[in-house]
């Protein structure tokens, strides 16, 4: 969430996320990196009971939140995510592969 207009519009503001529990256990199936088709990676990151998004290789790092639905979200970013068994996770409509 940047606060400047442009074509996230009414998803580029602070999100109030109601949290889901989950098993911190399942973290490990998550971690590694994920390349969109353009080369941008993401990183997922465990650190403990956290799981944890950083955009690009060097790039920011969020603590992402359980929801319901078996999907994470962090309040800094207007993407959900929901990781699927073929080790590919998919934000909003798009499907991205673990590098």
């Amino acid at each position: 969430m940047c606060g400047q207009m442009h074509g996230y519009g009414d998803r580029n503001r602070p999100k109030d996320i109601r949290a889901a529990p989950v098993d911190p256990d399942t973290f490990d199936a998550y971690v590694g990196q994920y390349r969109f088709v353009d080369d941008f990676v993401l990183t997922i990151l465990r650190d403990g009971d956290r799981l944890l998004i950083q955009n690009g290789l060097d790039g920011p790092i969020y603590e992402l939140a359980a929801i319901p639905g078996e999907q994470f979200t962090a309040k800094e970013i207007p993407d959900v995510i929901s990781f699927c068994e073929e080790r590919t996770w998919r934000g909003n409509a798009s499907a991205f592969q673990r590098r």
